[in-house]
C-alpha cells in the first residue's frame, strides 16, 4: 500500500489510490472531499459495482471504502470479486464496508466477505482516519483458502478453538507437557520478585 505511517505519526495520503464505491453521489463526494482533507489526491468514485470492476481494471487501488448495501448491487459481491478476481496489489488492498445498518450479524457478513473493518454510518473524518492508522499497523496476514479469501478474520491470535490442531501454518500443533513440578504459591512468586537486601 502506497500510504505508511511516518515517524511522527502522520499518514501521506498523496499517492494513494481510493476506490469509493457509494451509490449516493453525494454521499460519495462527501467521502473524496474527507480524503482530499487527508491529502489525498487520487479518489476513484464509483456508484455501482460495475463502475467499480471497471475502476479498478483500468487502476490498482490501494485502499477501498463500500456502501455494504448499493440498492440493486450488493457491495459485498464487489469484496467477493476483489479476493478472488483481481490482481495484484488491488487484490490484497485494505477493505472498509461502510453501512448504516451495523448488527452483529451484518458485520460478520461483511467480515465473511473479505472486509478488513466495518463503518457504522454515519462516519465522520476522525472516525476514517482512526481506522485507517489501525490498517496500516495491522499485521493479519492474507488469508487465500478455497471458502474464504481476505485478511485473517481472527483479531486475536488465541490459537486454534479447544480440541482442534488448527488450520493454518502458523497454529502450534504440538501438545505441552505436563508440569515438570508443583506450581508455586503467590507467596514463593513474591519472595522471588520482591527485592531483598544484600550484605557485602
Amino acid at each position: 500500500m502506497a500510504a505508511a505511517i511516518d515517524p511522527k505519526g502522520k499518514i501521506n495520503f498523496t499517492d494513494v489510490n481510493l476506490l469509493l464505491l457509494e451509490q449516493n453521489e453525494s454521499a460519495a463526494d462527501l467521502l473524496s472531499q474527507i480524503f482530499a482533507g487527508f491529502g489525498a489526491q487520487n479518489c476513484i468514485k464509483a456508484l455501482s459495482v460495475d463502475d467499480a470492476v471497471n475502476a479498478v481494471g483500468r487502476k490498482p487501488i490501494d485502499i477501498a471504502i463500500v456502501e455494504a448495501d448499493l440498492g440493486n448491487d450488493d457491495g459485498l459481491d464487489f469484496i467477493r470479486w476483489l479476493r478472488r478476481s483481481a490482481s495484484e496489489p488491488s487484490r490484497s488492498a485494505p477493505v472498509l464496508v461502510a453501512s448504516a445498518i451495523a448488527t452483529a450479524p451484518a458485520v460478520r457478513k461483511a467480515l465473511a466477505a473479505g472486509a478488513n473493518f466495518f463503518l457504522a454510518k454515519p462516519i465522520s473524518g476522525s472516525t476514517i482516519m482512526n481506522r485507517m492508522v489501525w490498517i496500516l499497523k495491522d499485521n493479519r496476514p492474507f488469508v487465500d483458502c478455497e471458502v474464504y479469501a481476505g485478511p485473517d478474520r481472527r483479531f486475536k491470535m488465541l490459537g486454534p478453538p479447544p480440541g482442534s490442531d488448527g488450520r493454518r501454518g502458523a497454529d502450534i500443533k504440538t501438545r505441552l507437557s505436563e508440569a515438570a513440578g508443583d506450581n508455586l504459591s503467590q507467596d514463593d512468586i513474591d519472595a522471588m520478585i520482591k527485592p531483598q537486601k544484600v550484605q557485602l
